[in-house]
């Protein structure tokens, strides 16, 4: 885990206390499955783009907030492209997550070993992302 999203980590965690919602009620809330927020907060896996849009909506913030310190901006683009997925086609989706597929199977063949299993995972769930409809939908 980076600086970035160990900050991160705090601040859904502080905003979710100051609310005053348990972590059971923010994933029933935003429809996670049980214990994700607990991860997210603990650090266990890193926060989405798309979770981290449907927290901020059930807290009552604007996604923005998350960005507002230093090292957390590369997130907030991250949110943007996500966002923008909602707004193009299936079939252009699935162009685009082919193009990315494509391009980071061949980078794989290039990196060190530990690098190459990481862009192989992702080459995976591209892969799952353009054979199903999995955009993320409208908050």
């Amino acid at each position: 885990m980076t600086l970035g999203d160990r900050k991160l980590a705090q601040k859904i965690k502080t905003l979710r206390m100051e609310k005053k919602i348990s972590q059971q009620e923010l994933d029933r809330m935003c429809e996670f499955t049980i214990s994700t927020i607990a991860k997210i907060e603990n650090q266990k896996r890193k926060v989405l783009a798309l979770e981290l849009s449907k927290i901020a909506s059930h807290l009552g913030v604007s996604s923005s907030i998350f960005f507002e310190e230093e090292g957390l901006m590369a997130s907030c683009d991250e949110l943007l492209v996500v966002r923008a997925l909602r707004h193009i086609s299936f079939e252009n989706y699935q162009i685009l997550v082919s193009h990315l597929e494509s391009d980071l199977y061949f980078k794989a063949k290039a990196e060190k070993q530990e690098t190459k299993k990481k862009i192989k995972k992702l080459v995976v769930d591209l892969n799952r992302l353009r054979v199903q409809d999995l955009r993320p939908k409208a908050i």
